[in-house]
């Protein structure tokens, strides 16, 4: 049987191109949103600065690495 999973860049791909159907732009998150999408890899680095520094390395953004962290639980 084929091999049924995606890449997070094939799943990403994917979108910009139904985006791109849909007449819709490029679709941009704050970083709350980003640390919503990379929150395992973060929890795993348990390092917030390291995680900010790798996100500015990849992107050329520079964020906050308090921007970063997951939201207080009540």
């Amino acid at each position: 049987m084929a091999d049924t999973t995606f890449t997070a860049e094939e799943a990403m791909a994917a979108r910009r191109r139904m985006r791109e159907e849909l007449g819709m732009g490029e679709e941009r998150l704050p970083p709350s949103d980003l640390a919503r999408m990379i929150g395992d890899e973060m929890e795993k680095l348990g390092d917030l600065t390291r995680a900010a520094r790798i996100v500015e390395e990849v992107t050329g953004k520079a964020v906050d690495p308090a921007a970063l962290a997951p939201p207080e639980r009540g």
